[in-house]
C-alpha cells in the first residue's frame, strides 16, 4: 500500500521542508493581500492596526499595538505615526500616564469599512469548513509552542496570584 508521502510527492519530509513551505506560502499570501489594499492607500499593517483598535474599542496603547502585531515599540511607533498624518488614527497622551494612547479616527472607521477583504475570502474558499478548524487548531498549537519557547507567556510567581 502506498505511503501519503508516495502517493502525494509534495508532502514535507521534515519539519524544516514543513516550515519553508509555511513561509512561502505566507508570503504568497500577504503579497495577494497587499497588492489588494494598495487600491486603498493602506499597507496590510496598517489594515491589522485598525482591525486591532475596531476589536478593541476605537483605542489602544501604542505597546499593546506593538503587542498585537509582532513588532517592536519603535516600529508600532513608526506606523502609527504615519497612519497620523495619513488621518487614520490620532496619539494623545493622558496626565499622569507614560504610554500613548492611540485612538481610531472616524476617517479610519471608515476606511476599515470599505477596507475589502476578497483576497483573504478568495484564498481561504479552498478550505472546506473542517479544514479551516483543523488549519486554526495547528495554528494555535505552533503559536502556543512558539510563544513558551520564546518566554513570552512568562509570568514571575509574584505577578501570578
Amino acid at each position: 500500500m502506498d505511503t501519503e508521502q508516495e502517493t502525494n510527492p509534495n508532502l514535507p519530509l521534515n519539519n524544516y521542508e514543513l516550515w519553508g513551505e509555511f513561509v512561502r506560502v505566507h508570503k504568497l499570501i500577504s503579497k495577494e493581500r497587499d497588492m489588494e489594499l494598495a487600491h486603498y492607500g493602506i499597507t496590510a499593517e496598517q489594515s491589522h492596526i485598525l482591525h486591532h483598535l475596531t476589536n478593541n474599542g476605537g483605542s489602544s496603547t501604542l505597546n499593546e499595538i506593538a503587542s498585537s502585531s509582532f513588532v517592536n515599540h519603535n516600529a508600532a511607533s513608526m506606523i502609527v505615526r504615519r497612519m497620523e498624518k495619513l488621518g487614520f488614527v490620532t496619539r494623545s497622551k493622558p496626565p499622569n500616564n507614560k504610554q500613548f494612547c492611540v485612538s481610531i479616527t472616524e476617517k479610519g472607521k471608515e476606511t476599515f469599512r470599505k477596507m475589502p477583504i476578497n483576497s483573504v475570502e478568495m484564498t481561504f474558499s479552498a478550505l472546506s469548513p473542517e479544514e479551516a478548524g483543523c488549519l486554526l487548531i495547528c495554528l494555535n498549537k505552533l503559536e502556543k509552542r512558539t510563544r513558551n519557547l520564546l518566554g513570552m507567556d512568562y509570568k514571575p510567581l509574584f505577578l501570578q496570584q
